[in-house]
Parts: structure tokens; C-alpha cells; sequence
């Protein structure tokens, strides 16, 4: 098994930071469906702040 940095290929289909940002973006956005949009109300289920959820949302380019 190589150890190499060369050997780690960050765009392999099972890389966990992808399969984790695939998660967290379809998570806020069926939420942000449940809340008809509404982000109080969707940071509110998340346990997060309001503005944690608009930096979210400019990262996964989500628009309402």
C-alpha cells in the first residue's frame, strides 16, 4: 500500500470529504423544503445560527 501523497486521489469516487459535502447540501436543502424556505425556521431544526446557515448556503450555492 503506497503512502505517497501522489497515491491519495482526492477525486476518487469514495472520498469522505465529498460523500460528507453530498450529505450536508442535500440535508440543508430538504430542510429549507420543510421550512418552506424559511431560514429562522430551518436553522432553528439544524441547531445552528442563522448566519452558520447563510455561510452554508453560499458554499453549496443554494439559493432561495
Amino acid at each position: 500500500m503506497k503512502t505517497e501523497p501522489e497515491a491519495i486521489n482526492r477525486e476518487h469516487p469514495y472520498n469522505l470529504q465529498k460523500a460528507v459535502r453530498q450529505f450536508e447540501r442535500g440535508y440543508l436543502l430538504n430542510i429549507l423544503q420543510l421550512s418552506n424556505g424559511n431560514k429562522a425556521k430551518a436553522s432553528e431544526v439544524l441547531g445552528i445560527r442563522i448566519k452558520m446557515l447563510e455561510r452554508k448556503m453560499l458554499k453549496y450555492r443554494i439559493i432561495i
